[in-house]
């Protein structure tokens, strides 16, 4: 009777970990419709006849993506994006300088691009003229970073630094999403490991 009790909590506490720890999409937009009030000030969207609406063209300005209502707690967030590099972007060039895409907020990082591609987490990319200058574009499918967040607020701004004017190198972002997985509190976590050592006691005591 006893290890049928340990049994069935330690099977409870695992299905409320499990229900706990469910991704969930918080934010998602393809920017057909534009650019919605989740994004600051005057961040312009742009269409030709390849790229449908996304966010762009950008430079070395910063667009600033914010969403709130997230809840108290600690949460895992996969931010994902589609990366368009517009025209002639060098990388670490001796002369003409290094390119740079870069996150800052909530999540920091930076990238020297397309010089350091291998180090951008991607789904594909493709290379080819996209309809804006004789340069070449590339396109990033599936950029993503997670990190751990705790708060109500996230905030993260996206911007380059390095680059040209608009017409020479730009960037935009497409088919944008935020997922959230909530972590569980440690007491939660203490509770579960105390329930299946429990369990490991009562099996050993009756093979004893």
């Amino acid at each position: 009777m006893k290890k049928s009790a340990l049994l069935l909590a330690s099977a409870g506490l695992a299905l409320g970990l499990s229900a706990n720890t469910q991704a969930a999409q918080i934010y998602s937009t393809d920017f057909e419709s534009g650019v919605d009030s989740n994004w600051s000030g005057q961040t312009p969207s742009s269409s030709n006849s390849t790229f449908t609406n996304f966010l762009g063209r950008l430079g070395n300005g910063a667009t600033t993506f914010s969403v709130d209502g997230l809840g108290a707690g600690t949460r895992e967030v996969t931010v994902e994006f589609d990366l368009y590099l517009i025209d002639s972007w060098d990388g670490d060039h001796w002369y003409w300088g290094t390119d740079r895409f870069n996150v800052s907020g909530d999540y920091s990082d930076s990238w020297i691009l397309p010089t350091d591609e291998d180090e951008l987490n991607y789904e594909s990319n493709t290379r080819g003229h996209y309809g804006y200058s004789h340069w070449g574009d590339e396109i990033y499918r599936g950029v993503s970073f997670t990190f751990m967040h705790t708060g109500d607020d996230l905030s993260l701004s996206f911007f380059g630094s390095g680059l040209q004017r608009l017409n020479d190198e730009s960037w935009g972002i497409d088919n944008f999403t935020v997922t959230t997985t909530d972590v569980p509190e440690p007491g939660v976590l203490a509770m579960f490991g105390l329930g299946l050592v429990g369990l490991g006691f009562a099996r050993k005591k009756a093979k004893a």
